[in-house]
């Protein structure tokens, strides 16, 4: 079996440092170009840019299902075996819904004001 000579042996310690260090800076760096390019790739506003109709549709099928789940039904509630039992809902489990119920609530109000913006915008550059 033949051994290849690299030149590496005859190089001075220092030296196979330096060079080591070199390819070990490139590599780092080519790594950390395909991040920040993956990077900018996926980032929600730039996402948005690309597929505003999606992400408004997107958007309004989540405030509408948020809004519906946690309004709940306009029926008389039913009530469970807990209920009629004379315990309460936990005060966590209650808090939740209501936090929920608000977010859900601001999207839906915040909602055809953000589309009408975009709308504008999209309009003005259009022109």
């Amino acid at each position: 079996m033949k051994h290849l000579r690299s030149g590496l042996s005859d190089l001075a310690p220092e030296e196979i440092e330096r060079i080591a260090h070199e390819h070990v800076k490139g590599i780092v760096s080519e790594i950390q170009a395909a991040a920040d390019a993956l990077h900018a790739r996926v980032h929600p506003v730039n996402v948005i840019k690309r597929h505003p109709l999606a992400t408004a549709a997107l958007a309004g099928a989540a405030a509408f299902l948020l809004a519906r789940m946690f309004r709940g039904s306009r029926r008389a509630p039913a009530y469970s075996a807990a209920q009629a039992a004379g315990s309460e809902p936990s005060v966590g489990k209650a808090f939740g819904r209501s936090l929920l119920s608000g977010v859900a609530g601001a999207l839906g109000r915040a909602l055809p004001d953000l589309l009408l913006m975009w709308y504008s915008r999209r309009r003005g550059r259009q022109q």
